[in-house]
């Protein structure tokens, strides 16, 4: 049974590949005949739906691999590979949440069996791969993991108080090292956090933090927990203030550093000679007595040439006198 189980999960894996592959992207008859299967495993039970759901995270990072290595694959089949991971997201919370089944199948009736457990452990890997330090994932795909949290997640009615505990801590860790990419990505995670603290109230007033790292079976989850520590704090915390004042503060410091740079320039050509003569005259050289007018430079050259004097006096007149 074990060996048909994985042989299952990576039959479905390799068909929901295939169907979101930018490959098959305008292979329409194909997508047509995937598209028929999910919709009528996935309505079929509650067993479908959870095997699809094991498929989620796999798919999702093989898709973000293909978007980060290959890029030059998605431009040229004209595919948006944010939107289509995106959608590929949507279809399997879609798939696999509960109400499809008694959507899909009304001749069923579906009682206490429709409190599925599928999504909250997705929410548990999701949750996990984000406080991955060594993860791959460009910020866009972090943060549809994030809207799969707050989109369509079904939080089930009965969980065990120690996962109820567990998940709050992953939580609670993921705000402390996660940069978020904008506000928009951390109100959503806000927004769920507190959706399931209501919904969980009694179970996390029940077991505290402390009774949890009291378990022994749980030591490997607490390793993982405390080993997420952010090694620049600056960088894992959102940019404060509203956007019109972070757009004033970048605008003031490239104002200082432009001035800053147009002072350095101003002075090296303060410094610098020029290869042509400066013919305009400054009021303070013109009160030197040093000062000697370019016209009667002219008028004394040529009388000395006139006059026949000896060259050394005739070569004082022709350098421009100090301060010119």
């Amino acid at each position: 049974p074990g060996l048909i189980s994985a042989t299952l999960l990576q039959i479905t894996n390799l068909l929901v590949e295939n169907y979101f592959s930018p490959r098959y992207t305008k292979n329409q008859c194909l997508k047509q005949c995937l598209s028929f299967f999910f919709h009528n495993y996935c309505a079929r039970s509650l067993k479908n739906q959870e095997r699809i759901t094991e498929t989620f995270l796999p798919t999702f990072l093989k898709l973000c691999s293909i978007h980060c290595e290959d890029s030059t694959r998605w431009l040229y089949l004209e595919v948006d590979s944010i939107a289509l991971i995106a959608r590929f997201s949507d279809m399997i919370l879609t798939w696999t949440h509960p109400n499809y089944l008694q959507e899909q199948d009304r001749s069923q009736k579906y009682d206490v069996e429709l409190d599925t457990q599928a999504h909250f452990k997705l929410a548990f890997e999701i949750i996990q791969e984000l406080l991955q330090q060594d993860s791959k994932l460009f910020r866009k795909h972090q943060q549809i993991l994030v809207q799969v949290l707050s989109h369509k997640l079904y939080l089930p009615e009965k969980v065990n108080f120690v996962e109820v505990r567990h998940f709050d801590m992953l939580i609670n860790k993921l705000f402390s090292v996660y940069l978020f990419p904008n506000t928009t990505t951390k109100n959503a995670l806000t927004k769920f956090h507190a959706h399931f603290v209501k919904k969980y109230e009694k179970q996390l007033e029940t077991f505290s933090e402390a009774d949890f790292r009291a378990l022994e079976e749980y030591q490997e989850e607490l390793i993982f927990l405390d080993k997420i520590i952010p090694t620049q704090p600056k960088l894992y915390q959102i940019e404060g203030g509203s956007r019109k004042r972070r757009r004033k503060r970048r605008l003031r410091s490239l104002t200082d550093r432009s001035s800053s740079e147009a002072s350095d320039i101003y002075v090296e050509r303060e410094d610098a000679h020029s290869k042509y003569p400066r013919l305009s005259v400054r009021r303070d050289e013109i009160d030197s007595p040093q000062w000697i007018s370019p016209y009667s430079r002219s008028q004394l050259i040529a009388s000395h040439h006139n006059s026949g004097e000896d060259s050394d006096e005739l070569e004082k007149f022709k350098e421009p006198a100090a301060g010119c």
